[in-house]
């Protein structure tokens, strides 16, 4: 079924919508990012809070476009935003092709933050062990190597003491 203008209109309102709540994910993560060395629970729940309740939001748009996509797009099994974009009038085509690229970036931008924050999580991580490992006195066993680069085992005598790590 060929879409009337305000169709096309339509689709361009709904990319428009889904790139602006992506800006809104982006600015929370970097809140969130910026609340990670503090630990502060509360602000972690309240962006936990404001973020599913975008990604609720996202979710809807997304369906309403794949909806808009299986009603008005080029036939086959899934079609893509590339190819509805190639079949459009070329009056749609300029602000679709905008649209998607700038989907596109927001979303290697998410992937990137989300990279960054699982390194910074894992860090934290390890500060958090070993303050807990400093607390409770506990000693870290280092392992040493032999001479054919095995790990040494406990009954050789390689393993060494060597206080916290």
């Amino acid at each position: 079924m060929e879409a009337t203008p305000p169709q096309w209109t339509r689709l361009i309102e709904l990319l428009k919508a889904e790139l602006h709540l992506y800006r809104e994910l982006a600015d929370l993560i970097d809140k969130e990012a910026g609340a990670l060395p503090k630990s502060d629970l509360t602000v972690f729940n309240r962006l936990l809070s404001e973020k599913q309740q975008l990604v609720r939001q996202l979710q809807r748009l997304e369906r309403e476009r794949s909806d808009w996509l299986a009603a008005h797009g080029p036939p086959g099994d899934s079609p893509s935003l590339k190819a509805l974009i190639a079949s459009a009038p070329q009056k749609f085509a300029d602000s679709l092709e905008n649209c998607r690229r700038d989907l596109a970036a927001a979303t290697r931008t998410m992937e990137r933050c989300n990279h960054q924050h699982r390194k910074m999580l894992q860090h934290c991580r390890g500060l958090t062990d070993d303050a807990l490992r400093l607390l409770s006195r506990q000693l870290y066993v280092q392992p040493t190597y032999q001479s054919n680069g095995n790990l040494a085992g406990a009954g050789s005598g390689g393993l060494v003491l060597s206080g916290l790590a």
